[in-house]
């Protein structure tokens, strides 16, 4: 074990090489997941799959991996601590904490349904599916928002197309997003994008905005532990690709290995023992 010293909290993080992990023990794992896809899929029956998206619960207690198999069937297969169970879906879809569809692209692709009917228009378009089972993001041609799952059509936030969104989670009554854009202050010397983090409060359906923060090391983030405060991210002040283990709350960071691929997440442990042995 080792400790890393994040401002005055020593946080002891232990690096597993072999299969590529950080442990911040009571909490979370973080884990690239990417190269353990197709295994996972295979043991489960499922080969010749296509079309992955991984996401996961806000509380990590159980992540979600929506692939197409041999026949075109979208699927989605849930890993949770206790079984892995997959689910049919009825198309590539914004699935709840349950791993069960809310709002889902038509056999057309071109039209997003909702579980209770509504048909949305043909100028919404889901944003890379980005959600956390409790807020999703949809776009149109200008602007992007940030809606409940059950109410994807009230917008809670809104941001501008040339504001990139990067990730959302949601605890404890609090609604963090993560996007790329330019900085509140200091630019970078070579004018490059920051990594901003964007705290709400949740207060009915009226978001309170806490704090704005600008990470002007990075852009781009693989997830971030609400509980801990904790954030993945890639640094391209590097020259090679590495990840950074940054606590939020301080700024510290502290390098934690090459990038392995684009899926890494933080899940209790339970969950990606599950993974590794489904």
């Amino acid at each position: 074990m080792r400790a890393f010293l994040f401002g005055l909290v020593a946080i002891p993080l232990a690096l597993v090489a072999c299969t590529h992990t950080v442990q911040i023990p009571g909490r979370k794992t973080f884990s690239w997941l990417t190269s353990g896809e197709e295994p996972l899929l295979k043991n489960l029956g499922y080969s010749n799959t296509h079309s992955h998206l991984l996401t996961r619960s806000a509380t990590g207690d159980r992540f979600f991996l929506q692939f197409v198999d041999n026949l075109r069937t979208s699927r989605v297969a849930i890993v949770s601590a206790d079984k892995v169970e997959v689910k049919v879906l009825p198309g590539q879809s914004y699935t709840d904490q349950k791993g069960d569809p809310v709002l889902w692209l038509d056999q057309s692709m071109s039209r997003l349904r909702t579980s209770d009917g509504q048909v949305l228009s043909t100028d919404t378009h889901p944003l890379r599916f980005h959600n956390d089972g409790m807020f999703l993001a949809l776009f149109r041609s200008n602007n992007w928002w940030i809606a409940r799952m059950d109410a994807p059509l009230k917008e809670l936030v809104r941001f501008s197309h040339d504001v990139r969104l990067q990730r959302l989670t949601s605890y404890a009554g609090r609604l963090h997003v993560f996007v790329r854009g330019a900085p509140e202050s200091k630019d970078r010397p070579d004018k490059w994008y920051t990594l901003k983090h964007y705290e709400y409060e949740l207060l009915g359906d009226k978001p309170r905005l806490v704090t704005v923060q600008d990470f002007d090391f990075t852009w781009q983030i693989f997830d971030f532990d609400a509980d801990s405060r904790m954030m993945v991210v890639r640094s391209w002040d590097d020259m090679f690709a590495h990840a950074w283990l940054v606590d939020t709350r301080t700024g510290a960071r502290k390098q934690i290995g090459p990038v392995r691929g684009n899926d890494g997440l933080f899940l209790k442990e339970p969950v990606f023992e599950r993974f590794r042995t489904p």
